[in-house]
């Protein structure tokens, strides 16, 4: 009898998965390469250059350095051409799961994303490496570490929760100011800050899809204790942003400055 099966499934926007394969390409080459992916067709997804081409003993050279058959090296060299622009999708394939070292079961390709699904054990994530930024958070009920006295420095529902360490990368740290679960604010600027860590790069304005199934988030540009940072503004149950007058509470405040979310003077970590 088939019984359902419990597989792990990544979404791994093409932006990162251009720059992994970026670095295990230029490293293979011996040159600087910078690549891109894409969706090219339904089911079929690829690597290619905008600015410069693969030569034949170049593309060659990808499919030794993933132990490429007869068949791969037939269908990855052009027949028309001594250069090409793009590589085929198992040869893609197979380059990212070498620059991952991992493998897995099917893709789902979608336009701004690749799913990868497989039988990973459940402490795999085979996007990430470790955590080397820390998220502080400061709230209501919390206690203080220097006094030991329970804190009520915020409005109701209200939090500065912000992440230090993104600086190593070039990019501002990401804050968020709705007091939800904190895991799920862990869970949250984390993800971000995995997606700055292989390569994708964020700015205010962007709407950005893969944090929750059901919408986006925004991200808008704050002053958090003397430097900008990229603040997640989560829409309502309604998909309805804070601009809007309909928005729920508390969802509403998130666009408040930080000094007006606090009740009683705040403090900065």
């Amino acid at each position: 009898m088939n019984r359902p099966q419990k597989y792990t499934a990544f979404k791994m926007g093409w932006e990162c998965i251009g720059h992994h394969l970026s670095g295990l390409i230029s490293e293979i080459l011996n040159r600087e390469v910078k690549c891109e992916a894409r969706q090219d067709d339904y089911d079929y997804w690829c690597a290619f250059m905008n600015d410069d081409r693969f030569t034949i003993v170049e593309i060659a050279d990808l499919v030794e350095a993933v132990n490429g058959d007869k068949k791969m090296y037939a269908e990855s060299i052009p027949t028309d051409s001594n250069t090409s622009r793009s590589l085929t999708m198992d040869l893609t394939r197979a380059l990212l799961k070498k620059a991952l070292d991992s493998d897995w079961l099917e893709e789902l390709v979608r336009e701004d994303a690749l799913w990868i699904i497989g039988d990973f054990p459940e402490d795999r994530n085979i996007m990430t490496g470790p955590i080397d930024w820390i998220i502080h958070l400061v709230g209501n009920g919390m206690t203080c570490a220097e006094c030991g006295k329970v804190e009520n420095p915020f409005i109701k529902d209200a939090c500065n929760a912000h992440t230090h360490g993104m600086e190593k990368y070039g990019h501002p740290d990401f804050q968020m100011v709705l007091h939800t679960n904190p895991k799920d604010i862990s869970y949250i600027l984390n993800t971000l800050g995995m997606r700055v860590k292989n390569g994708e790069r964020f700015k205010p304005g962007d709407m950005v899809s893969g944090i929750f199934l059901d919408c986006d988030v925004r991200l808008d540009s704050f002053e958090e204790c003397g430097r900008t940072v990229l603040r997640v503004i989560i829409p309502d149950g309604k998909n309805r942003f804070p601009e809007d007058p309909a928005c729920d509470y508390p969802y509403s405040f998130q666009t408040l400055p930080l000094e007006q979310l606090e009740a009683n003077g705040g403090t900065c970590s």
